[in-house]
């Protein structure tokens, strides 16, 4: 019975009908009933039965499973909820994402939920405190988005887009927008941020004016006083012009501004001031300030190299849940190490510890491994992982830096991959995720080294990461790995894995990739496959770029001069498959500029294919591109006709085609083409290959315009040698030359 049919609501009544018990008709007492057990139902099912049941495609036990498609799915949650949904302390690549999306739904279905202004306010005060240019640009997309979602441009978004965009370096831009006439609502911590952020870049005077009439505080003084206390020293000019500008402005020196002076006034050298001034200083409330006071007190005590008054400083910070400053826990254990070693280092970590009852800090560790030889470091990072301190981006790249210079990538990649396992861990922490800075250093190393097969890995992480390389030696990293690889196809990989992440590439850097590509030789790939070379040729193409013929010129004078080593060797099966392979690419280049319609097939590549041919031993092919060739030459320069002619008598001298050579010649000769030393050399060989040594040197002498020199004469000495009377073509050469005999019999005693 079909399927369908047994599912039939009546065809179901009538089987379940058909099993009910049937009572006995009266007066029929003997009848069965049709439902009693017969002996070989009681047996149970037969083996065939058995059969079937096991063969069953569906299971008869859970007829409602068979339906469970038809159930409804849960609705997929709405795009703007997604963005809510992905805030929080890290990455900003997924919000980013996730903003993309629903401004893609907004512009499909206007009917998409905007966000609201609370949400709005939410989603900036989040990333407003990032520091990184995908957060500066996603803050930079909301405020020009906010008429998408319904929004007016309100003070307190500006105020989120000017502090994202001075935290993260972006001074210009947020000065542009203040002087469109948002300066009015920007408040102290926006206005703070926004002056060292503009000290950092040069650009401080248009910004502290700004500041100056938003708000009468010594804090825009004090961010410019430590931005006055660099490497390069201080200006005492510029800190004096400052303090009169305060002065002038009604601002009177407060402890922001004393926490700022007493590094200057170290660095000047007056130790004893910045002490007298950090002396003074009271107890405060404010955790601001008073971290930064205790940070300038910790320097004063590093200047004065007392180690007992920093650390009551450090206890100090400690009791008041103040971060420790790396600078001063380093002073401290450097003080306490007896020696420079990594066991001595871990001593003086314990017994800071418990002196100060402070935890060493990230930042504390790194300034200690990264104060050792890189041998020592990584122990240290070791004993480190034990304090649980992870592995982070600054950290790795500085040690990996070190360990790239050392040429040893193999531990370099190693630290690498501990940073990607920590990143995989916490993906949305931004300080252990792999910088760019990374994978160039690592790159550079490879190509220093010769490391193939790191650098695609290297490669094909940056891919996976979405970075872009962006660096001024990438043609020269690149024909460094090129000229490393094994073979052609590894040297492929490499370029096209470049290619994949390094953008829009100039000619120059294509014209050296497929130069390295050319030039690569190895044991097990002595010559260039020709359809990689197309392949990369197209490749330029496409980028905007005409590849120049010389490309495969250069191919084909690999092949041609490989073929003329191995024709030296002696006769193997070795020797005839390379031969074979050589002639098998120089015909696949052959077909390519035939079929390809984008290739400039210019006379150098005829004369260099034609003599690619002949060198493999196919001189009837190289015949048939002669004959190309010739309709050219009247239109060609005379020197690259002569080229011209010198292959073709070579490959009709090599041929056993002496006539075609001879009639050849004597066209060269009516058009013009004997003059150059190539093609008279070619001819006087082939003369010389036939034995027809009196014709040769009756063809010297004929020469003119300009005349023949020793050089042909050279030729028919050398083959002479060959010869079966050699004293005859000796003698026959020194009575048609008498002048250069003397130098010809040196050539026969050597």
């Amino acid at each position: 019975m079909p399927f369908r049919a047994r599912l039939n609501p009546s065809t179901l009544a009538r089987r379940v009908a058909a099993v009910r018990p049937v009572r006995p008709l009266p007066g029929v007492s003997g009848a069965p009933s049709l439902a009693a057990t017969s002996a070989s139902a009681s047996a149970g099912p037969g083996p065939r039965t058995l059969e079937l049941r096991s063969n069953r495609t569906y299971k008869t036990s859970a007829p409602a499973q068979a339906f469970s498609f038809f159930r409804r799915k849960p609705a997929p949650i709405k795009p703007a909820d997604a963005v809510m949904a992905t805030l929080g302390p890290g990455l900003s690549d997924p919000l980013a994402a996730a903003y993309d999306n629903l401004i893609k739904w907004i512009e499909y279905d206007g009917n998409t939920r905007r966000l609201t202004g609370e949400e709005m306010e939410r989603l900036m005060a989040a990333i407003s405190g990032r520091r990184s240019a995908a957060a500066a640009e996603l803050m930079q997309r909301l405020w020009n988005d906010l008429a998408l979602h319904g929004l007016q441009p309100e003070d307190r978004y500006l105020r989120q887009l000017i502090y994202s965009l001075a935290r993260n370096g972006k001074a210009d831009e947020a000065l542009a927008l203040l002087l469109d006439g948002h300066a009015a609502a920007i408040e102290a911590r926006e206005w703070i941020e926004l002056v060292r952020c503009a000290a950092k870049s040069g650009n401080t005077d248009a910004v502290l004016s700004l500041a100056e009439n938003g708000i009468k505080d010594e804090r825009l003084y004090a961010a410019l006083l430590n931005a006055l206390n660099g490497k390069d020293g201080v200006d005492s000019a510029q800190l004096q012009a400052l303090l009169d500008r305060m002065e002038r402005n009604g601002v009177k020196p407060g402890l922001w501004t004393e926490s700022a002076l007493v590094p200057i006034y170290i660095m000047l050298g007056d130790v004893a001031s910045a002490k007298s001034m950090a002396d003074a200083w009271p107890s405060v409330e404010d955790e601001m300030l008073r971290s930064s006071l205790l940070s300038a007190k910790c320097e004063v005590e590093i200047a004065r190299r007392d180690v007992p008054a920093a650390v009551e400083v450090i206890r100090t910070m400690a009791g008041t849940d103040d971060e420790v400053p790396p600078r001063a826990s380093s002073f401290v254990i450097n003080a306490y190490r007896a020696s420079p070693t990594v066991r001595d280092t871990v001593d003086a970590v314990h017994r800071f510890r418990g002196e100060t009852g402070v935890r060493l800090s990230k930042e504390g560790w790194k300034r200690l491994i990264l104060g050792m030889d890189v041998d020592n470091a990584l122990a240290l990072l070791e004993e480190a992982r034990l304090e649980a301190a992870v592995l982070d981006e600054p950290l790795a790249k500085a040690l990996i830096g070190q360990l790239c210079d050392a040429g040893r990538i193999d531990d370099a990649m190693g630290l690498y991959d501990e940073l990607v396992i920590a990143s995989d861990a916490d993906p949305t922490n931004e300080s252990r995720q792999p910088s760019m800075d990374i994978f160039r250093r690592l790159l550079a190393a490879c190509a220093r080294e010769g490391d193939t097969d790191t650098a695609l890995s290297v490669l094909a992480a940056i891919k996976e990461k979405g970075f872009v390389l962006r660096t001024p030696k990438l043609g020269e990293q690149l024909t460094a790995l090129i000229a490393a690889a094994p073979d052609h196809v590894i040297a492929l990989d490499l370029y096209k894995a470049f290619r994949a992440v390094s953008g829009r590439w100039s000619a120059a850097t294509f014209s050296f990739a497929i130069s390295a590509f050319v030039r690569l030789r190895t044991k097990s790939s002595a010559v260039p496959p020709p359809d990689f070379v197309i392949e990369m040729m197209h490749d330029m193409r496409k980028a905007g770029y005409q590849p120049g013929a010389e490309i495969l010129t250069s191919v084909l004078a690999s092949y041609a001069s490989l073929a003329k080593r191995i024709a030296k060797l002696p006769p193997t099966a070795e020797t005839e498959f390379k031969r074979s392979a050589l002639l098998s690419a120089t015909r696949d280049v052959r077909t390519l500029t035939s079929l390809d319609p984008l290739i400039v097939v210019d006379l150098n590549l005829l004369n260099t294919l034609m003599n690619a041919l002949s060198c493999c031993g196919a001189s009837a092919e190289a015949l048939r591109v002669w004959d190309e060739i010739l309709p050219r030459l009247s239109s060609e320069d005379k020197r690259a006709g002569e080229v011209s002619v010198a292959i073709v008598i070579d490959a009709c001298s090599y041929g056993g085609q002496f006539a075609r050579a001879k009639k050849i010649w004597g066209w060269a000769t009516r058009h013009g083409l004997n003059s150059g030393l190539g093609a008279r050399s070619a001819w006087i060989e082939c003369l010389c290959r036939y034995g027809k040594y009196e014709d040769a040197i009756a063809a010297i002498k004929d020469f003119s315009d300009p005349p023949a020199d020793k050089d042909l004469a050279a030729i028919v000495l050398k083959y002479g040698f060959r010869s079966d009377s050699p004293q005859v073509v000796f003698d026959a050469l020194q009575e048609a030359f008498p002048d250069w005999w003397p130098d010809l019999s040196k050539l026969i005693k050597k």
